[in-house]
């Protein structure tokens, strides 16, 4: 595999990095996280190259495993994860523009549609993009979701949204700069609003388990600040830029599992990091205080075209 090796120079502001941590990808391949001395942008290095990274979206398990998430998550988890976390996001969204129903909303990477389908109760008229056939089906069957089922550079130029969403996306992007700016030229001008939602590099989780941190790597390749994530929008063309941090249990619960694995673990532990009811019964008071203290697991912007 030929990878993108680092020059010791952050591809978003040209700065120096400074190597943080070594990690082992779920590929076997050690990885280290290096960080910009200015924007505190977070990368891979090496980064893989853009065919391999495409390539983890075809494996038919990623298909797999986000059907069993869903069914072997609880109905009240699903149920509070929308009244607490996804409502929120698109009432905010509502809010940063001169709402009118049936918007056009462009979900990109919509997975099983879950998240997609929530737009409608908002009031959109949502579309999904989604690389994994699988997961593509899954959407269109499921929750009767229109989705392009490709990559983003397939739209045609003609293809305009009044919303576009990317959760958890972003930090998957071999060149975030480059879909970003084609991002833009699929908003409407009359006030097209871009939400990006992506794992904050500088969380209390990441200050707390570091290296054992569930960097999920290598299909993570950047991890974001919220003053990088503002800078790479910025960059991209985008304007009045808006940060919020969000809970994210699950984060912080691999993160424990990773932990206590590589310390030998406890049986009753693991079987507490096993047990989804449990382990956000534990996880979700930390991370409501990582969110006040502006370090939560997740950040969310929004951004005008």
């Amino acid at each position: 595999m030929k990878t993108r090796k680092g020059n010791g120079l952050c591809f978003l502001c040209s700065s120096k990095y400074d190597h943080l941590y070594d990690v082992i990808g779920s590929d076997k391949i050690q990885y280290r996280i290096v960080e910009c001395r200015d924007c505190k942008l977070r990368t891979i290095d090496p980064i893989p190259p853009q065919d391999y990274i495409k390539s983890l979206y075809d494996n038919d398990s990623t298909g797999f495993n986000h059907v069993m998430g869903e069914v072997m998550s609880s109905h009240f988890l699903t149920a509070l994860k929308k009244k607490i976390i996804i409502d929120p996001l698109f009432r905010w969204i509502k809010s940063e523009i001169n709402f009118d129903k049936n918007y056009k909303l462009l979900d990109i990477g919509c997975a099983t549609g879950w998240i997609t389908s929530i737009t409608r109760e908002h009031g959109f008229d949502p579309t999904g993009l989604e690389a994994n056939a699988d997961l593509a089906g899954i959407a269109e069957t499921k929750y009767n979701i229109n989705v392009i089922n490709g990559f983003l550079e397939e739209l045609t130029i003609n293809e305009k949204y009044d919303v576009i969403t990317m959760f958890h996306v972003l930090e998957h992007l071999f060149s975030p700069i480059n879909e970003l700016t084609r991002i833009r030229e699929h908003l409407s001008i009359r006030d097209g609003v871009l939400m990006v939602v992506v794992p904050n590099g500088y969380s209390l989780g990441v200050s707390l388990f570091k290296e054992l941190y569930n960097w999920n790597i290598p299909n993570h390749i950047s991890f974001f600040s919220p003053r990088s994530l503002k800078y790479i929008l910025h960059r991209s063309g985008f304007r009045n830029v808006h940060i919020r941090h969000v809970i994210s249990p699950p984060i912080l619960w691999y993160s424990m599992r990773n932990y206590f694995i590589s310390n030998g673990g406890f049986n009753y532990i693991n079987f507490i990091l096993n047990n989804a009811v449990l382990s956000n019964a534990i996880c979700t008071p930390i991370s409501l205080v990582a969110k006040w203290l502006n370090r939560g697991e997740v950040i969310a912007a929004i951004a005008k075209h």
